[in-house]
């Protein structure tokens, strides 16, 4: 009924919380079938995309970083460097936080996963026009399009797996 000491624990090993349908691969390493490395990458994602989005918003919201759009200093210039007022930069940001907290508690609520991974998939996709929008070199656009694809990552795992 509980997987043994020392194995590798997911949310499958508690019957009645997850799809258990297993993929028909078996990796010769630790004897993990595809889903369980799906659901090993899937989780690192989330935590990575989550980690990102906190990063962003609690600690380099003020600060000066590559990534600015425009010349912009911090969050607050950036979102004027685009034409958005600042109860727009505090809807993102209060979005942005939501979907990365969603993503971590998707780790127990695994049915938080797809809309928070969606939402913020939308999300990266206007930053990036935002910064075409004010002809940004595209190296300043790459932070939001690494996140695009971590998210769709996420999205595709999440939909394949069930």
């Amino acid at each position: 009924m509980f997987p043994q000491a020392g194995s590798l624990v997911s949310p499958r090993d508690f019957p009645g919380s997850y799809n258990s349908r297993a993929l028909p691969f078996t990796s010769p390493v630790a004897g993990l079938n595809l889903a369980d490395i799906m659901d090993i990458l899937t989780t690192a994602l989330q935590v990575i995309v989550a980690t990102g989005i906190f990063n962003v918003w609690f600690i380099r919201c003020h600060r000066t970083t590559p990534w600015r759009g425009g010349s912009a200093r911090n969050m607050r210039e950036e979102f004027a460097a685009y034409g958005l007022a600042v109860p727009m930069m505090i809807m993102a940001g209060i979005a942005k936080v939501l979907c990365a907290a969603g993503l971590i508690a998707g780790l127990y609520w695994p049915s938080l996963i797809v809309p928070s991974a969606t939402l913020l998939t939308l999300l990266m996709l206007v930053a990036i026009a935002l910064h075409f929008k004010i002809r940004d070199a595209l190296v300043k656009s790459l932070p939001a399009i690494a996140m695009l694809i971590l998210c769709l990552s996420i999205l595709g795992m999440s939909m394949l797996r069930g």
